[in-house]
């Protein structure tokens, strides 16, 4: 067996996988068209990581945006402590400017363990809204735990 990363020349292969009958029920939603899609952009696109930095230069923290489907991405958030707050709130903006700007997402969601209060807290300082429950979906040391679903959309005119 062999593993590698899917490149612009593996479009077609990632196509035919997409597009079999049985693959394209499950892995596609509402309002897309595997078969007009342009596979080559997809495996263009990048996972997208931004890299915060201190004014002294020192890399403090980091956003990680996934793309869930076409215009969805889910966002990790991971800040070195001393680093958070007013700091983390501008941060976010820029990549949310950035990402709005420049990539297809109209959505970002983030799941937030239910004992995780500080991240609560800071997601909503960021403009997030709390959008639901993921009951029973984080085991940390041995418990379970419901995870908050957070997001914010981009305003469409």
């Amino acid at each position: 067996m062999e593993i590698r990363r899917a490149t612009i020349e593996d479009a077609d292969a990632v196509r035919a996988i997409y597009c079999h009958p049985e693959m394209a029920e499950m892995f596609f939603d509402d309002g897309i068209k595997p078969e007009q899609m342009d596979f080559s952009q997809l495996v263009n696109i990048p996972v997208a990581y931004f890299i915060i930095a201190s004014e002294d230069g020192k890399d403090i923290g980091l956003f990680f945006f996934y793309p869930m489907n076409t215009i969805t991405f889910e966002l990790h958030t991971a800040f070195l402590p001393g680093h958070r707050g007013a700091k983390v709130r501008q941060a976010s903006m820029l990549a949310r400017e950035y990402m709005f700007a420049n990539t297809p997402c109209r959505k970002v969601i983030t799941q937030i363990p239910a004992d995780n209060r500080r991240a609560y807290v800071m997601a909503r300082l960021c403009g997030m809204e709390q959008e639901g429950i993921n009951r029973r979906s984080w085991l940390k040391n041995g418990k379970v735990v419901d995870q908050y679903t957070m997001g914010f959309c981009r305003e469409v005119a």
